[in-house]
C-alpha cells in the first residue's frame, strides 16, 4: 500500500515539476535566439552583469536579458553571486557577477561554434 502511495506521489511531483517548466519556458519565443543569449552568457561568466548590454548584443530589450537569466537561474544553470566588498558603500552599489553551471556545456558550444566556423567558406 505505502509504494502504491508513494508512486502517485511521485507522479504527482512529477506533473508540478513539468508544468512549472513548461510555465517558465513559455517566455522564450525564439529558441535560436535563447541559444545565443546562453552562448553570450557562458563567455561573460565571471564578470559584472549588465542587462541593458546584454539586451543590446542580441537586439532584446533588458527586462527580457534579466527574464531568460531568470530561467536560467531557476533551471540552476546559471548563478549570481553579489557583490563583496569591505567597502559598505561598493557592496550595495555593486553588480553581481554571474556564472554559467556547467563549465564543460560553455566549453562544447564553443568548440561546436569553432568548428562551424572554420568549416563555413
Amino acid at each position: 500500500m505505502a509504494s502504491g502511495t508513494s508512486k502517485e506521489m511521485e507522479i504527482k511531483l512529477t506533473n508540478v515539476a513539468r508544468a512549472s517548466l513548461e510555465e517558465l519556458l513559455a517566455d522564450v519565443s525564439d529558441w535560436q535566439l535563447f541559444g545565443r543569449f546562453f552562448r553570450l552568457l557562458g563567455a561573460l561568466t565571471t564578470q559584472e552583469l549588465n542587462y541593458s548590454q546584454l539586451g543590446r548584443e542580441l537586439g532584446l530589450t533588458p527586462q527580457t536579458a534579466r527574464r531568460w537569466t531568470d530561467i536560467l537561474s531557476a533551471t540552476y544553470q546559471w548563478f549570481e553571486v553579489p557583490p563583496y566588498s569591505g567597502n559598505t558603500v561598493k557592496r550595495v552599489t555593486g553588480r553581481p557577477k554571474g556564472y554559467v553551471a556547467d563549465t564543460g556545456l560553455i566549453t562544447q558550444r564553443k568548440r561546436a561554434c569553432r568548428l562551424r566556423h572554420r568549416a563555413s567558406p
